[in-house]
């Protein structure tokens, strides 16, 4: 049972972790796309309908692929896989075909370990992090 527990708490950490990888530039992106505000409308809308369009492919094709096989739990992971590959696909492309219009000064600096906990001093930051965590906690329960 704790082993069950360690890998479900390691699972999570790690899905968390390429979430908020993938999810706050994603959030982000439409301020540096453009500094038109037409512009960021426009890309919103795309992306919110894109995202609107993903949402009912993820509510109706799970019981489709999950169905076609006589075993549930093939079914199961054939879904998760086709999903993981899809959006991957997706968010590989759009990393390779977005380009942003505001360009910023190249800062070359040496990596350190200190260096990862400098956005945990802006307080926006460090609350954004709770409220992600917080929902996090409330939606899984």
């Amino acid at each position: 049972m704790a082993l069950q527990i360690i890998s479900v708490l390691l699972a999570y950490l790690i899905f968390v972790a390429v979430q908020s990888t993938i999810m706050i530039p994603y959030f982000s992106l439409s301020s540096e796309i453009s500094r038109d505000y037409q512009n960021r409308a426009s890309f919103n809308s795309y992306r919110l309908g894109f995202s609107i369009f993903s949402s009912i492919i993820c509510v109706t094709v799970p019981g489709i692929i999950v169905g076609a096989f006589g075993d549930q739990r093939l079914g199961y992971q054939i879904m998760s896989l086709s999903f993981g590959l899809f959006f991957g696909i997706s968010i590989l492309l759009s990393g390779l075909f977005a380009k942003e219009e505001i360009k910023s000064p190249v800062v070359k600096t040496k990596l350190s370990f200190k260096a990862l906990f400098e956005p945990l001093k802006l307080k926006p930051f460090r609350q954004y992090l709770l409220m992600f965590y917080l929902c996090k906690s409330r939606c899984r329960l």
